[in-house]
């Protein structure tokens, strides 16, 4: 075949294979005559620039469980809710106001049994790590949130020599008060965690959350024993996500 007609039926299909890639020059047609060019296609998912800042709010319910003097773990339980900001694709900020449970088995001490409740705040810093490792993607349907926190505890403990007859008080207003909420003991803790977070729906997510605690206070469980170590303890939570 001789050159010139080598070259002309490259420029007949070039228009063709460039439209296959999605960068072609010529303008197609949609039903309602829209005009669609190709050279401008792009996924906007993945833009940037479509990030809009927003708030959004949790509710979460789980268990709990401490990590103290006592001898043997109890599962407890807990429930949170929080206010978050999303600032960028990848770093936001949550506020979460909880109440639980902490039990234990104290069967190596004088008592031996601690039911303790408490309430506690925090301010956590939330790191959007599917996003850092894989780019944005306002529609990914799973994603992962590590965090870290800052906050306070205000807890108060029975002690049971067996499952019903408690023995002594521990921030309460009868018995060794503390300072807090209804004579609550106050510790402030250090919380680390993961957030692992499914898509429901654009605004809806459904996320399961692994945080432990660690407190600046060995009264947590009102034992305050020296040169033992603070008290902490890990919750493990399933909740819901509704960006505003």
């Amino acid at each position: 075949m001789p050159l010139r007609k080598y070259i002309s039926l490259i420029l007949f299909l070039l228009p063709f294979l460039l439209q296959g890639q999605g960068v072609g020059v010529m303008p197609n047609k949609k039903k309602g005559n829209t005009p669609v060019d190709y050279r401008f296609r792009y996924n906007k998912s993945y833009d940037y620039n479509n990030f809009k800042r927003y708030f959004f709010i949790t509710a979460e319910a789980g268990a709990s469980l401490l990590n103290a003097e006592n001898k043997d773990y109890i599962p407890s339980y807990n429930g949170r809710i929080g206010l978050g900001y999303q600032i960028t694709p990848v770093v936001g900020i949550k506020g979460n106001f909880g109440y639980g449970n902490l039990d234990g088995d104290f069967s190596n001490h004088t008592k031996t049994l601690l039911h303790a409740d408490y309430l506690e705040a925090t301010l956590n810093l939330r790191i959007d790590f599917s996003t850092l490792c894989s780019g944005y993607n306002y529609s990914r349907r799973f994603s992962i949130f590590p965090h870290l926190g800052l906050g306070q505890i205000q807890s108060r403990a029975q002690y049971l020599n067996n499952s019903t007859n408690v023995v002594s008080y521990v921030g309460y207003a009868n018995g060794t008060p503390g300072t807090g909420i209804s004579k609550r003991i106050v510790a402030f803790t250090y919380s680390m965690g993961c957030e692992i977070s499914i898509m429901i729906s654009t605004n809806l997510s459904f996320y399961m959350d692994l945080t432990t605690f660690y407190a600046d206070s060995d009264r947590i469980d009102g034992i305050p024993i020296l040169n033992s170590s603070n008290d902490w303890y890990n919750t493990c939570n399933f909740g819901l996500n509704y960006k505003l």
